[in-house]
């Protein structure tokens, strides 16, 4: 979304600070760092807000943020510990100021702006998004597809952003979204444009309890699997590795 937002002109740089993109906002903690964090930085998990909003700290931050009366100033709020573009952190709040720089910058809910520039395109009609508590999107989290619908998503990127013949999200965005960025050394080696990127030759969406969509171009291969298991995480993401792509291979 935030690729279709820059080709409209909504958003006009990946360089665009957090005072560009929110400019009707005070921020608290307002340090050296927090100015010079970019869009950029929010989109390959190098913001350095001390957060502890992931499964590594228990998800102490998550529940922070969604207890804040706003999740959104809640986030601005946090101070910034890292230089940004210096280290990995994966922060569910940053990808909730990704929906809301969506909103920001288009003037209607991610939900609304991905259902007229990208779920209506590839035929996707029952999509659903959970709200925080004042009507935005979480953008980390709670986006319901079905399995057939999150294979759609998997199959615009393999075609470089292709459906049916019309360009949906730009080439060039799809490319630079699903490289390498910056190494993350946890759920898979290394981090893009909020995909997870594997040095194996593919690329991943993955979400909580298991639900991933996989893409390997080389194999011209998808893999989507859903599930409501947080105990069988691991072994859902190495399913990929350990049986479908040598499968595929013969």
């Amino acid at each position: 979304l935030i690729g279709l937002a820059m080709e409209e002109g909504g958003i006009g740089s990946l360089d665009l600070g957090l005072a560009d993109l929110f400019p009707d906002r005070t921020m608290g903690n307002q340090s050296a760092w927090k100015d010079e964090m970019s869009l950029r930085d929010l989109l390959t998990m190098t913001a350095g807000f001390d957060a502890e909003d992931s499964y590594l700290y228990d998800w102490v931050g998550l529940e922070r943020m969604h207890d804040a009366p706003d999740a959104l100033q809640y986030v601005l709020d946090l101070p910034v510990i890292e230089e940004p573009g210096t280290r990995f952190e994966y922060t569910n709040g940053v990808s909730h100021l990704l929906s809301c720089i969506i909103t920001e910058a288009t003037g209607v809910s991610a939900l609304d702006y991905a259902r007229e520039r990208l779920f209506s395109p590839l035929g996707i009609t029952e999509a659903e998004w959970r709200n925080d508590s004042l009507g935005r999107n979480w953008g980390y989290s709670s986006l319901y597809l079905t399995p057939h619908d999150m294979a759609k998503i998997g199959y615009l990127f393999l075609n470089g952003g292709e459906w049916d013949g019309e360009q949906v999200v730009p080439r060039e965005w799809v490319e630079e979204a699903t490289r390498k960025h910056v190494h993350a050394g946890t759920l898979l080696d290394d981090y893009g444009f909020q995909w997870w990127v594997s040095p194996r030759g593919y690329y991943s969406a993955i979400g909580y309890k298991g639900q991933f969509i996989h893409v390997v171009p080389e194999l011209d291969l998808i893999m989507v699997t859903t599930s409501s298991s947080a105990e069988d995480f691991d072994r859902i993401q190495d399913l990929l590795e350990t049986f479908v792509i040598p499968a595929v291979i013969g």
